[in-house]
């Protein structure tokens, strides 16, 4: 990821994730989609929001992620994530062991998970006093009974050099997130200044009722009268600047 051309952004997925700030290099697409890097905190977000969706429309079509915390003198641990039932109706989870001492080896190293139906092991929580340390899961339920004996039932995401955690990269369908513009425009977030008007991301004006006649639709780049006393006087008053037809200025050559 050093060689990459790591920008500050913010992604979702439609409306049911996100958005939420990442890093990503804007280059490295998997069918047009993004692939994103989250730090720790963002990465619970995350977690608690796919977790909820399992909730709501079932863990066969959601993978999750899930944040497990521990200390780095801590003992073994144990750890169920329950994923509703299996193919036969009986209740199946994931148990998720972590060797936390030995984790600083690398966490795929130091954590094992197994598929588990029916009955469950009891879970043992994390104890010590040392630093604080974290281990991110990724959970696919859709495919989670085909894993094999020797294969573990959780994909372990590690950090990468700047601690940042890449989720659903190459498999989700990240897309930037957007910002509107008082004056109509679309933007993705990372870009800063609108490319339809003088305002920027954190500068915009509240739009109020137009009583002129101009016509509200959102226009095209060129169409706006940029320059008129008329025009800006609009804008400062609704947010829109007026077109060229609406305005008595004439487009500057």
């Amino acid at each position: 990821m050093s060689d990459r051309q790591m920008i500050e952004t913010r992604v979702c997925i439609d409306d049911t994730l996100g958005p939420y700030d990442c890093k990503l290099d804007p280059s490295n697409r998997w069918n047009g989609w993004l692939s994103p890097y989250f730090t720790l905190d963002t990465s619970r977000q995350l977690a608690a929001r796919t977790i909820e969706m399992a909730d709501e429309y079932g863990h066969d079509s959601v993978d999750t992620i899930h944040v497990i915390d521990g200390r780095a003198d801590s003992a073994a641990s144990v750890h169920v994530i329950e994923g509703g039932t299996d193919s036969e109706h009986e209740p199946r989870a994931v148990v998720v062991r972590i060797r936390w001492q030995q984790l600083n080896e690398g966490a795929k190293a130091a954590v094992s998970s197994d598929l588990v139906i029916g009955e469950q092991p009891e879970s043992i929580a994390p104890d010590g006093e040392g630093e604080p340390r974290a281990v991110v899961l990724h959970i696919r339920w859709m495919y989670v009974e085909e894993t094999t004996e020797d294969e573990d039932a959780a994909d372990v995401i590690e950090p990468n050099a700047e601690g940042l955690y890449g989720i659903g990269g190459w498999e989700w369908t990240w897309h930037f997130a957007s910002w509107r513009c008082a004056c109509g425009s679309v933007m993705d977030w990372h870009e800063f200044e609108c490319t339809g008007c003088l305002l920027n991301r954190d500068n915009q004006l509240e739009k109020k009722p137009c009583d002129c006649g101009c016509d509200p639709k959102q226009g095209v780049w060129g169409e706006y009268d940029l320059e008129s006393v008329e025009s800006r006087a609009h804008f400062i008053r609704t947010g829109r600047f007026l077109r060229w037809s609406e305005s008595d200025a004439q487009p500057s050559l």
